[in-house]
């Protein structure tokens, strides 16, 4: 996964050069940098070039815009979360509203150890920037949502909870519960684990009275 680390992502002193994935990757994770100080509304592609050693005109040689820098880390996003789901979903032993559970505390996790890339996933650092790239946000969690959801339909026709639970708006209120965490972590200048008392959060999110 992406994480800040600091070390790698220290302005350089003088322009190194590097293949394009190398150099593509430095640029995504100097974004990370910048989205993980809770302070920065808004960041301008000479920031990230600055933080990065290189020139604007470098930088679009390998992103055609903000927005795809945006788009790309919203990708890995994307790619990071169904990739979790999918292990999850290959667990044996699990019943399915503990898959559905796991999911909740998997996307919990993914923020946590990822800062920057949360304040994408709220949407904050993206009040400012093309309806694209927000729109492909709103996607990915209405994709994350879908899976919840499959997978609590799947406790329903297993018996697990009741046939005439409302699956969909449980889904919603699970998903509800992520963003909400996400937004007190980042507003909390990232000091709130979105964990944070996970066993009490996991009963209240329990169907198997339903």
């Amino acid at each position: 996964m992406m994480t800040e680390d600091k070390e790698e992502i220290t302005p350089v002193a003088k322009r190194q050069y590097k293949r394009g994935k190398e150099r593509r990757q430095d640029i995504l994770t100097a974004v990370v940098m910048l989205l993980s100080n809770p302070k920065s509304e808004r960041f301008t592609t000479k920031e990230i070039a600055a933080l990065c050693g290189v020139s604007e005109a470098c930088l679009y040689r390998h992103f055609s815009s903000k927005a795809e820098v945006l788009m790309s880390l919203i990708g890995f996003c994307e790619t990071s979360v169904m990739t979790m789901f999918s292990e999850l979903d290959a667990v044996e032993g699990l019943t399915y509203t503990q898959r559905a559970t796991a999911k909740v505390r998997a996307l919990l996790e993914f923020a946590e150890k990822n800062p920057g890339l949360t304040r994408l996933m709220t949407g904050e650092a993206l009040v400012f920037e093309e309806d694209r790239v927000q729109q492909y946000m709103t996607h990915v969690i209405s994709k994350a949502e879908t899976s919840v959801r499959q997978t609590l339909k799947l406790a329903v026709v297993n018996r697990e909870i009741a046939a005439d639970t409302n699956v969909a708006r449980c889904a919603e209120v699970y998903v509800s519960f992520v963003t909400g965490r996400w937004l007190r972590f980042s507003q909390s200048g990232f000091t709130k684990r979105p964990t944070e008392g996970w066993s009490f959060a996991e009963a209240l999110l329990s169907l198997t009275e339903l």
